[in-house]
């Protein structure tokens, strides 16, 4: 796997968790919008947004949790209207690659050279 393959799936990964997209975009007339994005963007949708961005800000942000703990509650809630902020995807995609590179590649301090792993 190449590493734009890598960075393509960590943005992939990262868009499925965070499917509230951002919690201050709305539209005027959600008739505009297919049928399966309305509920994003109605009142209701904004509101549920704004909270769940509040909660997580609440939660991790402002007691400085590990981006460990905050990468696995991100995972563990991606259902649930996930609002990415710069902050918040920063670590999602700093964890994720983490993970990753700690899966599928292996340092032989001998040589210093990274392998990939199949």
């Amino acid at each position: 796997m190449s590493i734009e393959e890598i960075l393509c799936d960590t943005a992939q990964s990262g868009q499925a968790i965070f499917k509230g997209k951002s919690h201050n975009i709305g539209y005027i007339d959600v008739n505009i919008l297919p049928e399966v994005k309305k509920s994003f963007y109605t009142d209701e949708g904004l509101k549920r947004r704004y909270n769940t961005n509040k909660e997580l800000y609440n939660k991790h942000l402002s007691i400085r949790s590990p981006n460990q703990q905050i990468y696995k509650d991100l995972i563990s809630n991606k259902n649930l209207y996930l609002v990415g902020n710069c902050l918040l995807l920063a670590i999602f995609y700093l964890q994720h690659l983490k993970k990753y590179i700690s899966k599928h590649f292996v340092n032989y301090s001998i040589s210093q050279k990274w392998i990939i792993q199949h």
